[in-house]
This record gives structure tokens, C-alpha cells and sequence, in this order.
């Protein structure tokens, strides 16, 4: 089977956008996850710290949504509807 050089380097170029979408969402993901383990090291006492818990569960949120998109990189993060649990 015989490729030409353009077919090869578009086939190239779509590689690289793929692998460049699946490790920024595989970052987003373990930034949020970081921000969520912060944001629990700081309550002590979970009736004090309302503001904080919700900081908790929004990271939380958005870490397993960008986690589920690393392996469906073609899903798109609508991180305000994500965050508010209106979508995954």
C-alpha cells in the first residue's frame, strides 16, 4: 500500500491533536483532584466549614468529569454545569 506524504502527515497531525486533548483533560483531572484533597485537609469540623465543603464537591465533580473525558477525549467539559451536578 502505497501513502503519500500529505496523507501521512495529516494522519500525523490528528495523532498529535488526539494525544495533546487526552493529556490535557488527564491534567485538568489530577488538578482537581489535587484542589479537592486541599480543600479536605482544611475542614476540621464539617458544620464550620460549609463554603469549604462545596469547594470539596465541585473539584470532586469536575476531577471524575475531565477523568471519564481522558478516555472520551471527543466529550466536551461544560465545567459550570459539571460543577453545579447538572451534568457528568
Amino acid at each position: 500500500m502505497k501513502y503519500s506524504l500529505r496523507s501521512m502527515m495529516i494522519a500525523v497531525t490528528l495523532a498529535c491533536v488526539v494525544c495533546g486533548r487526552i493529556g490535557y483533560l488527564i491534567e485538568r483531572s489530577q488538578f482537581h483532584r489535587r484542589e479537592a484533597q486541599r480543600y479536605a485537609a482544611m475542614v476540621s469540623d464539617p458544620n464550620s466549614h460549609k463554603p469549604v465543603l462545596t469547594l470539596i464537591v465541585r473539584h470532586s465533580r469536575l476531577a471524575d468529569a475531565y477523568g471519564y473525558a481522558a478516555y472520551h477525549p471527543w466529550t466536551v467539559i461544560h465545567e459550570e454545569r459539571v460543577a453545579d451536578g447538572e451534568e457528568r
